[in-house]
């Protein structure tokens, strides 16, 4: 097999691949196996029909049409890795040509992840500032007054505070461990938020600074992701149809996407960059890392026998890998700011 590469717009390359009439003939003979396994053929077990009786069956042309597939798909990844192409989705095949006894000329036509200048990033993180984060005693008793409120009894009544109350609320001796709860509560939840803004703030001026094209096909699959989650929240959280959501809002489910697009593109520049500075400081989780977190989603199942079957376990470790690599280098930067 023969294949040359090259560049095309919008970070894409075009890999054309042309296979011998022997080597392509080796992937006919396969795909004649394979489709023969599932064909009844008179006075013969399933999968020994003779190979000539298995195309009369199915057809020479869907024997050609399954070995194109196996071809494609076995040379393809073989120029992939070989190349060391970085790809962000499917590629798309097109045959040039396909015929008994001729070389197999087909053409694959994928987006690569796309080169990226950054920023001095360190310099941009460092510049940026942690707010101190307070909590004031008026957010304390406005959590107790809605404790309270939350804890009427069947008279209508909101509870009294006192040390007896705030007993019946958990191992707490009195109002004072109650509210000291409160706070730190409330000061945890703060410094997250704080956490996410500052992280945001960097990755934004990074982003910013940095000069990368990004190919419309990373922004059209964040824009679908987006709009399921829309779909997945309307329905779990507001108990809502989509269909009704969109009345309300009213827009189409197109024009809904479509808006979208601006957040979708910033999304798309920040995950590269956190891609970009992970591989230049060579963040990587450990597999001990990945196996750990793993194991912490696999528990969220009833038991290991429901997992496996609503789990894509290859999935979910390339998925875990990915949010472990992100963290790390979030952290990273988080920890240059002032």
């Amino acid at each position: 097999m023969k294949y040359t590469v090259k560049q095309a717009p919008e970070s894409k390359v075009e890999i054309e691949f042309e296979m011998p009439a022997d080597e392509f003939q080796e992937y006919v003979e396969k795909a004649t196996k394979e489709l023969g396994k599932d064909v009844s053929v008179k006075g013969f077990r399933p999968g020994h029909a003779p190979d000539q009786a298995v195309k009369q069956n199915v057809g020479s042309e869907n024997v050609l049409m399954q070995a194109a597939q196996l071809a494609v798909n076995a040379s393809y990844i073989e120029a992939a890795t070989k190349e060391k192409l970085e790809v962000v989705e499917q590629p798309n095949i097109e045959v040039l040509k396909l015929a008994p006894q001729n070389p197999f000329l087909f053409r694959a036509t994928v987006t690569l992840v796309p080169k990226i200048t950054l920023s001095d990033y360190k310099v941009i993180a460092a510049t940026c500032v942690r707010k101190e984060v307070k909590v004031e005693d008026d957010e304390v008793n406005k959590t107790l007054d809605w404790i309270r409120e939350s804890r009427k009894g069947k008279e209508d009544k909101v509870p009294e505070l006192t040390d007896e109350f705030a007993s019946s609320l958990g191992n707490f001796k009195n109002v004072e461990e109650l509210k000291k709860s409160i706070l730190d509560g409330l000061e945890q939840e703060k410094k997250t938020q704080e956490t996410q803004r500052l992280r945001q703030e960097i990755l934004d001026k990074i982003a910013k600074d940095s000069k990368m094209d990004i190919p419309q096909a990373l922004v059209e699959r964040e824009k679908d992701s987006m709009l399921q989650n829309i779909k997945t929240g309307v329905q779990s959280t507001l108990n809502t149809k989509f269909e009704d959501y969109l009345t309300q809002t009213k827009k189409t489910e197109q024009e809904l996407r479509d808006s979208f697009t601006k957040e979708a593109e910033g999304r798309v520049r920040n995950s590269l960059v956190l891609r970009a500075v992970s591989k230049e400081e060579n963040l990587t989780p450990s597999t001990q890392e990945i196996e750990e977190e793993i194991n912490n989603t696999l528990k969220r199942y009833p038991s290991k026998e429901e997992a496996k079957k609503t789990v894509d376990l290859a999935r979910l470790r390339e998925y875990t890998e990915v949010v472990l690599i992100n963290e790390k280098t979030l952290k990273f930067l988080e920890d240059l700011a002032k």
